[in-house]
């Protein structure tokens, strides 16, 4: 007698399954789960975006100091610049260090990639001041560089007659 009702019990169990309450729960949990495991892995990819744009406009830097050691100027002829702030040439028409340096070419090239937005660039018709603007993949925050190496992380996006970084 005492076997038939422990079956009987058993077979209870198991045909119940699972509530709605209880699935719902378990759906929530892992949904929970899901965004916080999203969030932590989408932050350090943001991070190593932003020093990718800083690594590749730091080259550019170090590769204008050589252009000016070249040509004692940031452009080719002494009379070429950007009058405004606009994205970086790369056709090689303006007889500046930004489309007519290979390296400096990539570097934009690299950092407009990796950034959030195309890359502003300035020069004066002397060739004697420039300035590179990148937004970068951290929403709101953009890194400068300028003819004093003034490698800097701004909140607000420069304007277009900015001839240096502030």
């Amino acid at each position: 007698m005492e076997f038939t009702h422990t079956l009987t019990r058993s077979r209870a169990l198991i045909g119940r399954g699972f509530t709605l309450i209880e699935l719902l729960v378990v759906v929530a949990i892992i949904g929970v789960l899901s965004a916080i495991t999203m969030a932590l892995l989408t932050a350090p990819s943001a991070k190593g975006a932003d020093a990718a744009v800083k690594a590749n406009l730091r080259t550019v830097v170090t590769q204008a100091y050589a252009f000016f050691e070249t040509y004692n100027k940031y452009n080719t002829n002494g009379s070429s610049g950007l009058a405004t702030q606009t994205t970086c040439p790369t056709a090689g028409t303006s007889n500046t260090m930004f489309d007519t340096d290979p390296v400096i070419k990539n570097a934009i090239a690299a950092a407009n990639t990796a950034g959030g937005g195309p890359v502003k660039c300035y020069m004066n018709a002397q060739g004697t001041q420039y300035v590179v603007w990148a937004a970068m993949k951290t929403a709101g925050t953009y890194w400068c560089i300028d003819q004093n190496n003034s490698g800097k992380q701004e909140n607000t996006p420069q304007g277009p007659l900015h001839t240096s970084c502030p």
